[in-house]
């Protein structure tokens, strides 16, 4: 393309310095809108979800506010510089301690009179006993050290004092926990190619490696399909349901459509299912039958699958074939360079290797997965399928592919993208030399694309008129292929074959470790080790139940006696000191791991543990969760199944009827499970749902492939913990919380590996945009609009208000740091990571957004793209205040109750209701929908995402900062906003 406006803008480096800021809120402002769940809604800004704070919390924040203090003060005062404010901000503290405290006594007073009034049983009243001379003992010692500092003689011996004082707190753990940071481990990151890892060529390699055909050979009866020429297929195992071999009430639906013919089964699969180049078991062949998507072993576990529902026998193959380098190139995602091909499959994990001959690469050589089947091969080659005389193999994940162009979106409407980004980037305030901006103005981008809009609706309507989103964005279509009989040859060389399998061995199978935190020795508590297939796209929760018949007894007492007929008579907040729980990790409904007794409002430190395949690689995290949260656990890799969502549609559609049906026993037998597991699980698929799609179409532009081998993390109810010297005094309202960790792979079609930081970016930004559009979609209402925060909403919102955008590096960072006024931890963290080479882009003051008060920061690697997307309190993730959070709160609790409060059944069953419209979005897939307006309006943005890949290509040229890839998600924000979310789900059956 050429660049005649911006090609001076490659000389110009200071220029380009402040670039890569505006580049950051660039589409931010195309967050403005919230998510609409039906008509349009009222604007965002009218909605706000607004409760004052409780006493318990005003004294909670006070004990943070005043380490904090001290922890300046003891600097300040080390550095022997002027310290004024902050002792006198310390006086004023002190002298508000003594109203805060007064309040205290008053409520742990009122609360010991309703446990007598309840008479509830001696233990809890033991339990506040206990807990009120802990506070008054420490209360006593916080007063006596903040008198001390006004009566110290000198500052020498105030700092000493200042550090008692702080020591003190930070003993008691005044402040609430956090995730650990480490700059060199960020949580979304590119998983890059190990060319080390390659693949096995002799039998005795896989051997060595542990794979060893299983089972061992057994004769027994299989029904009417005999054996008397084939006595090997007789074994049970080879059609026994597994891990990854599913036999779902979906698979033998799909198994009897197709007649349970091999020939027609073989074909349904390999011409519907899209090939995914990664390695390890990761998709079960129900989700994979859902989603038409999945690597070798999931292809294969869906073909046996329904081989085997269908009575055919079938095992696994595990060996090495060779191909000539373009099948492979076309197979891998379409690419024109061999080398990006193979780094792309290897990145994805396949032991992948290239062979030269004449000096070039020729051919390609790769660990693979088939399938074989006892088929009634002679005469009649599978089409009559009676007695067994032959192993037929079978490969349904190798095949060729069309590759469409789409649309020529510029050459079209005819917007000139040079002068639209010089206008947009000439919209703010520019300051070169100290690396900020404000002021941008996105109405710039927002005229382009209505004008463009206009004109491509006429000509998709007078050229296209039945064009598919793959006609106009380009894509790939599987080239079919359709024979009445199998083939009895493969469609490649076969190298060496080195194990078959009657089921997937540990070797291959990815794992999912859950732990309930770690002991004194470091050892896992009650760890929950499942095989990845067993998580993936399943409902997993993460919840907390009253540890006694006392415990459930006094959260009982809590609810006001009589009818509920309203929320607002439900109680905001618990005395959680006096309540013990237990944590449990729940499959599908089933609990399937349980952790120690902890006090309600103490932080579980929730230990994940992946562990990949073939030298890919382990790794853990630990997520502090406060006790009496209800969390999603999503474990996600490859694809994730409409089909899954659909089922999730129906059973709480079933669940909203019961809930408004009056009928007491219904209602009773509903639990957590049915509303809040339900609810979001389809969160949390229709998060990465949602993100695969649209980091398919963000890369179709660049010519370039995306792909998500893994990720985890969760999203769902916390509530906010008031801590009181160590112990949890109160839990009161909390929000809908995401926090994900993402591992994809992305190559450049070309071999251009420059263009892999600058993906990233962009797939990073996307990511921390749905943590808090996702949210949004599940929780607003026709009467209000739920607002989330996320990172990239964060900067958008500090941007609007004008504030400055700073971008951080380690060269400038003496000169900006000090205008960035952010909370200790956030500048701990942008410390850490500049310290290593990272760099940061942060808005200089905190933010309000509907009773959520922080800010949101970038840290990402120049090099890799990899970055951390994080909003106050370390999370990598996004926070939503709803005005249902009081439902979740109380579902998360009381939810047996219900039956006896018609109100709130109803008012259950009605946030159901909004949830349920968001749905068929979730559950739309973009390469299907064949809508007119619904092209028009990806075309529309993509027009505005070549203009952010014109900008990139010149700060890329100009500075090498990477970071300009943010400009690059127009398309993906776009998707975001109101018009087309209104638009989506007013026109979903015709998408489908």
């Amino acid at each position: 393309m050429n660049l005649p406006t911006l090609g001076h803008l490659r000389r110009a480096r200071l220029f380009l310095k402040a670039t890569t800021v505006v580049v950051t809120v660039a589409f931010l402002g195309l967050y403005l809108q919230p998510l609409a769940l039906a008509a349009r809604l009222p604007s965002a800004a009218a909605s706000s979800v607004k409760t004052p704070p409780t006493s318990e919390e005003m004294l909670s924040r006070a004990l943070e506010d005043i380490e904090d203090q001290l922890t300046q003060l003891e600097t300040k005062l080390d550095r022997r510089v002027d310290a004024a404010a902050e002792k006198a901000g310390l006086k004023t503290m002190r002298q508000e301690l003594d109203a805060l405290d007064k309040q205290a006594r008053v409520n742990f007073d009122a609360i010991e009179r309703h446990l007598k009034d309840k008479k509830l049983p001696q233990a809890i009243l033991d339990r506040h006993t206990e807990a009120v001379r802990t506070y008054r003992s420490e209360m006593a010692v916080l007063k006596s050290n903040l008198d001390s500092l006004e009566i110290a003689k000198d500052d020498t011996e105030r700092k000493t004092r200042a550090q008692k004082a702080r020591e003190h707190l930070k003993l008691k753990n005044t402040k609430k926990a956090r995730p650990k940071f480490d700059p060199n481990d960020m949580p979304n990151k590119s998983l890059q190619p190990n060319r080390k890892n390659t693949p096995k060529l002799k039998p005795s390699d896989f051997v060595r490696a542990g794979l060893i055909s299983n089972p061992a050979v057994k004769l027994a009866a299989l029904g009417d399909f005999t054996f008397d020429k084939l006595p090997g297929a007789s074994d049970p195992a080879y059609l026994a349901a597994t891990a990854e071999v599913t036999l779902t009430p979906a698979i033998q639906a799909k198994a009897q459509e197709l007649g349970h013919n091999p020939v027609k089964i073989y074909h349904w699969v390999r011409n519907n299912i899209e090939w995914l180049p990664t390695w390890g078991a990761t998709q079960d062949a129900d989700v994979t039958l859902g989603s038409q998507r999945g690597n070798a072993m999931d292809i294969a576990s869906l073909l046996i699958a329904l081989l085997r529902a269908s009575g055919i026998p079938a095992r696994y193959v595990h060996g090495t074939i060779e191909m000539p380098e373009d099948k492979f190139r076309n197979w891998a995602g379409g690419f024109t360079s061999i080398t990006a091909a193979a780094d792309y499959a290897a990145s994805g994990g396949i032991p992948v290797t290239t062979v030269i001959s004449g000096g070039k690469i020729t051919k390609v050589q790769l660990e693979h997965i088939w399938v074989e089947a006892a088929i009634d091969f002679h005469p009649s080659r599978g089409a009559v399928n009676k007695s067994a005389d032959s192993w037929i193999q079978l490969d349904p994940s190798f095949k060729q592919y069309q590759d469409l162009q789409g649309l020529d979106v510029v050459a079209i409407t005819g917007i000139d993208p040079n002068t639209v980004a010089q206008s947009f980037a000439s919209s703010g305030t520019v300051n070169e030399q100290e690396g900020w901006v404000s002021g941008l103005n996105p109405a710039v981008l927002q005229n382009a694309q209505a004008q463009a809009q206009t004109v491509l609706q006429t000509y998709i309507t007078n050229n296209l008129p039945n064009a598919t989103v793959t006609d106009i964005i380009g894509g790939r279509r599987i080239i079919t292929q359709t024979n009445s009989v199998l083939s009895s040859a493969m469609p490649y060389r076969s190298v060496v074959v080195g194990a078959r399998y009657g089921a997937i061995p540990a070797a291959l199978q990815h794992t999912m470790t859950f732990a309930f935190g770690t002991d004194l020795l470091g050892e896992q508590i009650n760890p929950v080790i499942f095989p990845w297939p067993k998580f993936n796209n399943h409902k997993v929760t993460l919840s907390f139940k009253p540890a006694t018949a006392a415990d459930e007894q006094t959260l009982a007492s809590l609810l006001p006696s009589g009818q509920i007929t309203d929320l607002s008579q439900l109680p905001s907040s618990i005395p959680s000191y006096l309540i013990d729980v237990i944590p449990e990790v729940a499959v599908d409904g089933q609990v399937v791991g349980q952790g120690n007794t902890m006090r309600l409002g103490e932080i579980l430190n929730f230990y994940y543990g992946i562990d990949r395949v073939n030298g890919q690689g382990s790794h853990s995290y630990t997520y502090p969760v406060v006790a009496g949260s209800y969390l999603s656990v999503a474990v996600v890799g490859g694809s994730v199944s409409p089909m899954v969502l659909n089922n999730l549609r129906a059973k709480l559609i079933d669940t909203q009827t019961k809930l408004a049906s009056d009928d007491a026993a219904l209602i009773g037998a509903l639990n957590r499970e049915d509303i809040l597991g339900d609810m979001f699980q389809a969160g949390t698929l229709g998060y990465f749902g949602q993100y695969l799609a649209l980091s398919h179409i963000a890369s179709q532009p660049q010519k370039a492939r995306h792909e998500l081998p893994s990720a985890y993390g969760t999203l769902g109810y916390e509530p906010n913990v008031q801590t009181l010297f160590g112990f949890p005094r109160a839990i009161t309202l909390g929000g809908v919380a995401v926090n994900v960790r993402l591992q994809w792979v992305i190559d450049s079609l070309d071999g251009d590996t420059t263009k892999r930081p600058q993906l990233s970016l962009q797939t990073g930004m996307l990511s921390s945009a749905l943590e808090h559009s996702v949210p949004e979609q599940l929780f607003s209402t026709p009467d209000e609009i739920a607002e989330g925060v996320s990172a990239a909403k964060a900067l958008q919102l500090a941007s609007q208000q004008g504030q400055r955008i700073y971008h951080v590096t380690s060269q400038n960072k003496a000169q900006t740091l000090s205008n960035l006024h952010l909370d200790s931890l956030a500048m701990n963290e942008i410390t850490q990571a500049l310290a290593v080479g990272k760099e940061v882009i942060a808005h200089t003051d905190r933010i309000s957004i509907s009773g959520w008060t922080g800010e949101g920061y970038i840290l990402f690697d120049p090099i890799t793209g990899d970055g951390a997307y994080k909003i106050t309190g370390g999370n990598n993730g996004g926070f939503l205040k709803t005005a249902l959070m009081k439902l979740q709160f109380y579902a998360g609790w009381w939810l047996s109750f219900a039956k006896n409060h018609p109100a709130i059944a109803k008012a259950i069953s009605g946030s159901i209701g909004y949830f349920l419209a968001t749905i068929p979005l979730l559950i739309d897939t973009f390469e299907r929908c064949k809508d007119v307006g619904f092209a028009v309006l990806i075309t529309t943005v993509l027009l505005l995402y070549n203009i952010a890949v014109l900008l990139l290509t010149v700060a890329l040229a100009a500075s090498g900062v990477g970071f300009l890839a943010l400009f690059a998600l127009s398309a993906v924000e776009y998707f975001l906003e109101r018009e087309l979310r209104d638009y989506l789900i007013q026109t979903t059956s015709a998408c489908r």
